[in-house]
C-alpha cells in the first residue's frame, strides 16, 4: 500500500458512483412533494393563502364579474329580456369559475401529481443503480505503486480537481432542488390570484401564463432527473473502461479519466443551471 494509493482510492470510489447527496440533503428530493418535503412550510404557505391571498383573489373574481355584467348591459342596448338571459348565462359561467376558483388547492395538486409522475417514471426507467466494477480499480491501484512520486504527485492533484469539480456539481443540483421547492410554495401561495384572472378573456393570459409557468417548475424535475441519469451512467461506464482496460499505461488511463470526470462536472453543472430553462421552453415559455 502506498500514500498516494490511499488517497485516490475513495475519491475514485466517490467519483465514479456518480451524484449522491450533501449536508443530509438528497438529489432523489426532487421527486417528493412539497408536503413531503417540509411539511411545517406548506402548512405556512396554506395559511397565507387562505388569510391572505384568497380574499383578495375572491375580490378580483367579484370585479370581473361586475365588468362582464356591464358589457352584457351595453351589448343588449336596453332589451331587458334579452339582458335576463345573457345575465344569468353568465352568471351560472362565474358559478362554475367560483367552483373551479375553490378548488385551486386540488388543480394544483393535479398539476404537480401529473408531471412530478412522468419524472419518477423516467427516473424508474434511466437510473443506474450499479457502481465501479468489483475488482475494477484493482489494477488501476497496483499501478499507482508502480508510479514515479512526480507522477503520483500529478496523479492525485488531477483526481482531487475532479473530485472537487463533482462536488460542486452536486452542491448546485441540491441548491437547485431546494429553489424549485421554494418556487412551488410560492406558486401554491400566490395560486387564486391568476385562476381568479381565468374569468374574464381579457385577463385570461394571466392565468394560463401562471399555469404554464408553474407546470414548467413541476417538470424541472424531469429534467433533472435526466441530468442526474446521464451523468452517473455516462462516468460509471468511462471509470469501468479506464480503470479495467490499462495495457500497462497506468497514467494514460488516469489523465483520461480525470479529463473525463472534470469535463462531466463542469457539464453537469452547465445542465443544473440551465435546467429551468430547458423545462421553460418545453412547455413553449
Amino acid at each position: 500500500m502506498s500514500f498516494a494509493r490511499d488517497i485516490c482510492e475513495p475519491i475514485l470510489r466517490d467519483i465514479a458512483g456518480g451524484l449522491g447527496s450533501m449536508f443530509g440533503l438528497n438529489l432523489s428530493d426532487v421527486l417528493r412533494a412539497p408536503a413531503e418535503y417540509s411539511p411545517a412550510t406548506t402548512a405556512m404557505m396554506q395559511q397565507i393563502s387562505t388569510s391572505a391571498v384568497m380574499p383578495v383573489a375572491s375580490a378580483i373574481l367579484v370585479v370581473l364579474f361586475m365588468i362582464e355584467l356591464t358589457r352584457v348591459g351595453v351589448r343588449t342596448d336596453g332589451d331587458g329580456e334579452l339582458f335576463a338571459r345573457v345575465a344569468f348565462f353568465t352568471l351560472v359561467k362565474f358559478l362554475i369559475l367560483r367552483m373551479l376558483f375553490e378548488s385551486t388547492g386540488l388543480i394544483m395538486r393535479g398539476i404537480y401529481s401529473l408531471f412530478t409522475g412522468i419524472a419518477k417514471a423516467t427516473n424508474v426507467t434511466l437510473t443506474n443503480k450499479t457502481s465501479v466494477a468489483d475488482g475494477a480499480l484493482d489494477p488501476f491501484l497496483d499501478g499507482i505503486d508502480q508510479l514515479g512520486m512526480l507522477e503520483q504527485a500529478v496523479l492525485i492533484i488531477l483526481l482531487i480537481l475532479a473530485w472537487i469539480v463533482n462536488k460542486v456539481a452536486v452542491m448546485l443540483a441540491l441548491a437547485i432542488v431546494v429553489m424549485r421547492f421554494i418556487k412551488l410554495w410560492v406558486f401554491s401561495a400566490w395560486a387564486p390570484v391568476p385562476i381568479a384572472f381565468l374569468a374574464e378573456q381579457e385577463s385570461r393570459q394571466i392565468g394560463i401564463g401562471f399555469l404554464r409557468n408553474y407546470g414548467a417548475t413541476v417538470t424541472q424535475a424531469f429534467v433533472l432527473v435526466i441530468a442526474f441519469a446521464i451523468y452517473q451512467t455516462m462516468t460509471q461506464g468511462w471509470a469501468n473502461q479506464a480503470f479495467s482496460k490499462l495495457d500497462g499505461n497506468t497514467m494514460t488511463a488516469a489523465l483520461s479519466a480525470s479529463s473525463s470526470f472534470i469535463f462531466m462536472g463542469i457539464l453537469m453543472g452547465m445542465i443544473i443551471l440551465g435546467s429551468g430553462r430547458i423545462a421553460n421552453e418545453l412547455f413553449g415559455n
